[in-house]
């Protein structure tokens, strides 16, 4: 029965979800095929036969200085200006349709993290909650079944948002790259693998291992906020549910930015309690050495991340408990 549960769900919201990630999928395309346009577009402008175009006009000037502009040259120089001043404009509506494209996927994460608390409040809080809670399932795998079906959608399309956000602006930041390269000599770019090199050397650089687990523990904790997010936001506004017998959506509105606020205090109240006493002791030692303190350094930003985890998912869970607590005695319903 909880399989057919979760499979309504899904279904119920894939008819937001779908169309989001559809959207969100548009939004990349147009937001790189704009990026390359920029990029196609700028090193248009500043092509290499504009300066012959322009020494050669020059040399005409040079060389006849007493006789007139000829027709033809006054043709080139309109047809220059108006090239430039239009390619002018492409890149600059180029440009900010990457950006909007940038800006609107966050957008839809937004939106896709709304509707699932839409729904949650929908068949549960509402009159629908009647027929909900007299299925023959128990109130944990109600719970359960709309914690998995958001986090999938919520995970999916925050993912689909990130890679798209790193897509949109692949063309800028490679073509900055080659055109950075264009002026940087072979023995430099050798140079600067070689304090790659030392900088990743296990035995006297930065183990890597480190920075490798840094990125795990990154990527980990950003899975975790928005579950414990989520389970937050279903805690709140299930109890505006119960507390409110009117008006329950406006309550459980209000509970979400009360409970936030004093949620992101207490977090960081502990993140700065937490630095404090991990980066402390680097006042205290000295004549580590650069090396040294840097590695220092990121095992101590590891083991914040690693409690930041720990505190996030002891949160999450909770959270849902309380919110099950609630559920199972369906006081929610009048």
């Amino acid at each position: 029965m909880f399989a057919k549960l979760l499979k309504y769900d899904m279904k119920r919201t894939m008819r937001v979800g779908l169309p989001l990630i559809i959207a969100a999928l548009i939004i990349i395309f147009v937001g790189f095929s704009s990026g390359l346009f920029y990029c196609f577009t700028e090193d248009l402008m500043y092509a290499d036969f504009w300066s012959e175009s322009d020494s050669s006009i020059d040399s005409d000037f040079d060389s006849s200085e007493d006789e007139e502009d000829t027709f033809g040259d006054k043709i080139l120089m309109v047809f220059a200006i108006i090239f430039g001043v239009t390619l002018t404009l492409i890149m600059l509506l180029s440009n900010l349709l990457s950006s909007l494209c940038s800006i609107g996927l966050p957008i839809l994460v937004t939106v896709m993290f709304i509707i699932v608390l839409v729904n949650f409040y929908s068949s549960l809080i509402t009159d629908e909650g009647y027929l909900t809670f007299t299925l023959p399932v128990k109130t944990g795998s109600l719970l359960f079944s709309k914690f998995l079906n958001g986090a999938f959608w919520n995970l999916t399309l925050t993912a689909i948002c990130l890679v798209g956000v790193i897509i949109i602006r692949a063309p800028g930041f490679i073509y900055s790259l080659a055109s950075t390269l264009k002026h940087i000599e072979i023995s430099d770019i050798k140079v600067l693998f070689d304090v790659l090199g030392m900088m990743f050397n296990f035995n006297e650089g930065i183990n890597p291992i480190s920075f490798i687990i840094f990125i795990i523990l990154a990527f980990l904790l950003a899975i975790i906020t928005i579950l414990a997010q989520q389970s937050f936001y279903f805690f709140t506004i299930f109890l505006g549910g119960v507390v409110a017998k009117k008006h329950k959506l406006l309550a459980g509105a209000g509970f979400s930015v009360l409970g936030y606020v004093i949620y992101y205090l207490i977090e960081q109240l502990l993140a700065w309690v937490v630095m404090i006493c991990c980066f402390t002791p680097l006042i205290f030692v000295k004549d580590l050495g650069g090396v040294l303190t840097t590695n220092l350094v990121f095992l101590i930003i590891n083991l914040i991340l690693a409690f930041s985890i720990v505190i996030l998912v002891v949160a999450g869970i909770g959270f849902f408990l309380i919110t099950h607590l609630l559920a199972k005695r369906k006081l929610n319903l009048p």
